[in-house]
């Protein structure tokens, strides 16, 4: 008898330790996301931007639900089902050139948000950067001027 009641026991433990497993998770929401970048360059530079993001539960990252984007790239994903939590990193930068010298700069935007997980979530991000160069040598009587100018407005733009 205390063999099929200890049997009984340790059944019942491993039916409510494993019956969340057992029940499946909910189903992820799908989400897109795109990063424009509006650039603007004179002479010689660059401009660039990357955004990065990280979905969150409880203010914990979860893993491998994130990503990376560039200017001009699109995509669609999947928010986590359990995701309450969306953090997205936008960095612009841009360089100017001139003979002898080149300046840069970047500009980083941070924005977090929390959400219910049964709705939807939207988030807009927008950073810009925008850098000049002017120089002016000489050699010997004949004198040169250069100047350089660059600038970047990028916008990344989440749904889910």
């Amino acid at each position: 008898m205390n063999r099929a009641r200890g049997l009984c026991v340790a059944s019942a433990v491993l039916l409510v330790a494993f019956l969340p497993a057992l029940a499946g998770r909910a189903s992820a929401a799908a989400s897109a996301w795109t990063l424009t970048c509006d650039v603007d360059i004179t002479g010689s530079g660059t401009a660039e931007a990357t955004a990065t993001w990280d979905w969150f539960e409880d203010e914990r990252v979860i893993a491998g639900a994130g990503g990376t984007a560039s200017c001009g790239d699109t995509g669609v994903g999947e928010r986590p089902a359990n995701a309450n939590g969306l953090t997205v990193s936008l960095t612009a930068g841009a360089c100017a050139t001139a003979v002898f010298s080149t300046d840069c700069v970047d500009h980083l935007k941070i924005m977090t948000k929390s959400f219910d997980p049964a709705d939807s979530v939207s988030a807009t991000v927008k950073a810009s950067a925008s850098i000049g160069v002017y120089e002016e040598f000489c050699f010997f009587v004949f004198c040169f001027r250069e100047h350089s100018k660059s600038s970047i407005q990028a916008t990344f733009t989440m749904t889910s």
